[in-house]
């Protein structure tokens, strides 16, 4: 169910990804693929013809005060003509068995699908992101300061301000800054950091476009407060079903209880939860 990545296989991948997930741009794509791993894939082959993938990537995470680097599923995709046979459950099936073979506590992806098939393999919701819309309110002063590098020390003190919030939370550290700010050059979508009283208050991704903030961190008073972003979407932890989801499996409970004290995974599932990320 893995493979080696020949360039024949690496072009199948790229049309796959491309015909399950036609909302992100060719320089997205260009991006994921030049920076995935070929171990971190996971492929059902049939008559030399890709019909299913899978990745599994790293990100840091920090759940009930520890710190440390979570699996993480993406890009689940089953070809058209070999839909409802059984393939992405192959693949999840083998990523689970292989990640508890290494000894990992927990797991997550990220799902949009209103179709719940994740639980079937004991996944629960333990993020909801809801789609709000900038509303400028001109009694806001908030400015936006376009950055063209990334000054970590500005940005690592906004999200301790922001993060203290929340209990549990992907951490948004100088690797993770990187990353996120090469996937974002590569689609041409800047960062600005938004001050309030002369104070840095928050940052965001600007897809112009798109009409979009994203990875928008920040307080309402701070997104709300730009004419020019008038009715942009962004996503928000919310307590209700919304339109995005994160959600996590406990791989080891052996091992959750012991280093986290974590005995059902529902006990997560709050709203002070900030779990959303791009690949």
């Amino acid at each position: 169910m893995t493979t080696t990545i020949n360039n024949q296989i690496l072009l199948e991948l790229r049309a796959l990804y491309q015909e399950a997930f036609a909302e992100d741009s060719k320089a997205f794509r260009d991006h994921f693929f030049d920076t995935i791993k070929d171990k971190d894939c996971y492929t059902i082959i049939e008559n030399e013809s890709v019909r299913a993938m899978a990745y599994v990537v790293r990100k840091a995470c920090r759940i009930k005060g520890k710190e440390f680097d979570l699996p993480f599923i993406v890009a689940v995709a089953t070809k058209e003509s070999a839909k409802r046979q059984g393939k992405a459950t192959q693949l999840i099936e083998k990523i689970l068995a292989d990640l508890h073979n290494k000894g990992e506590t927990f797991v997550a992806l990220h799902s949009t699908v209103a179709y719940d098939f994740y639980s079937r393999f004991g996944f629960v919701t333990v993020s909801h992101m809801l789609e709000k819309s900038v509303k400028f309110d001109p009694q806001l002063t908030v400015k936006a300061e376009l950055q063209k590098t990334i000054d970590y020390q500005r940005i690592s003190k906004i999200n301790k301000k922001f993060f203290d919030k929340f209990d549990n939370y992907f951490v948004y550290n100088k690797v993770t800054m990187t990353r996120l700010f090469a996937e974002y050059n590569a689609e041409d979508i800047p960062l600005y950091i938004l001050k309030k009283n002369g104070e840095d208050k928050g940052y965001c991704f600007v897809d112009k476009p798109c009409k979009r903030l994203e990875h928008a961190i920040g307080d309402y008073d701070i997104l709300d407060g730009i004419k020019e972003w008038d009715t942009y979407k962004y996503l928000i932890p919310s307590n209700q079903t919304a339109q995005e989801h994160c959600k996590l499996k406990i791989i080891n409970p052996t091992k959750a209880l012991l280093d986290f004290g974590l005995k059902d995974i529902t006990k997560l599932a709050t709203s002070k939860n900030f779990f959303v990320d791009k690949y």
